[in-house]
């Protein structure tokens, strides 16, 4: 019982843990998505002033 656990090195452990896309790009995205989305809000009081 137990033979199949190997122990996990905190090393090992952070390397698995680490995300794909560099902290960078992340924050990039999330501006991105901001933008676009105050851009749809903006958009979206101008066409109901309209109206």
């Amino acid at each position: 019982m137990g033979k199949g656990f190997a122990p996990v090195l905190p090393s090992e452990n952070k390397a698995q843990l680490k995300p794909e896309l560099p902290l960078t790009s992340i924050n990039e995205i999330q501006a991105s998505l901001l933008i676009i989305a105050l851009f749809m809000l903006l958009r979206h009081r101008q066409v109901q002033q309209r109206v």
